[in-house]
């Protein structure tokens, strides 16, 4: 993910969306709130299907069922000892 040349936009956040946003950038206090929006956005657009993500878009009409969200950076293996 490069972080030269980043374009400002505006969006529209639900407040609670936005409010678990601020939560989390001020527990991990690593990153700011537009590098967390930024980088959730890159990976579900570099790493997702597209119908994983047409799907993200409309959960909401699907509230009440069960939904599976697993996103996991698999560790390399290790190397062989000789």
């Amino acid at each position: 993910m490069s972080t030269k040349n980043l374009k400002l936009t505006s969006v529209r956040i639900d407040p609670d969306t936005l409010e678990k946003i601020n939560q989390f950038a001020q527990k991990h206090e690593v990153w700011t709130r537009n590098a967390v929006i930024n980088s959730i956005l890159t990976a579900v657009m570099e790493r997702f299907s597209d119908s994983d993500v047409y799907d993200m878009c409309r959960t909401s009409y699907f509230e009440n069922d069960p939904i599976t969200a697993i996103y996991k950076i698999n560790d390399l293996p290790k190397p062989k000892e000789q």
